[in-house]
């Protein structure tokens, strides 16, 4: 595996991937052996079919795309440790090229935040005003959120809380 460090700009480090051919024919193998214990093709059990006739039925781009699902998150992270980054995010990565494969890969860093002066920041706090009305009206709120409900012997009123029993007969049925 061969990386290039293109550039760093705005917290953000840009890289090139270039994947060794014997690498690549690896993760190719792999992805093999993974997809021919899935593929249901006529004429051979699961994980016998040979390679050629699997490439066929899924296509090489099948096979390709598997082998770097598989193989990108590893890639990515020896190339991180390789060149000494901590990513802060995950990166954005683009397949540049297949032969050989290329990838390009934006890893965003860590931001570097330098406070200012703020000891000398002052600010005066506004005069906090009530009266006793307000007082007792957020008493009153309270007294209301925890009252408990009793039950009474007189006709519903507004803002009584009514519990009914419910009963409907049709054509003779409940």
């Amino acid at each position: 595996m061969k990386i290039t460090r293109e550039k760093e700009e705005e917290r953000q480090v840009f890289l090139i991937i270039e994947m060794e051919p014997a690498e690549m024919e690896e993760a190719l193998e792999q992805a093999y052996r993974r997809l021919a214990k899935k593929a249901n093709i006529p004429g051979f059990r699961k994980g016998k079919v040979p390679r050629d006739v699997l490439e066929r039925n899924i296509g090489k781009g099948g096979l390709l795309d598997d082998a770097l699902n598989n193989m990108v998150p590893e890639i990515y992270e020896r190339a991180l440790k390789e060149e000494g980054i901590e990513a802060f995010a995950q990166p954005y990565i683009e397949l540049a090229q297949t032969e050989p494969v290329i990838f390009k890969v934006r890893v965003p860093l860590k931001p570097i935040v330098e406070p200012g002066d703020y000891h000398s920041i002052r600010l005066t706090p506004d005069p906090v005003e009530f009266k006793d009305s307000d007082v007792d009206e957020v008493i009153e709120q309270l007294r209301a959120q925890h009252a408990t409900w009793e039950p009474v012997e007189r006709p519903a009123e507004l803002n009584d809380m009514v519990v009914f029993d419910i009963e409907s007969i049709v054509d003779g049925e409940p």
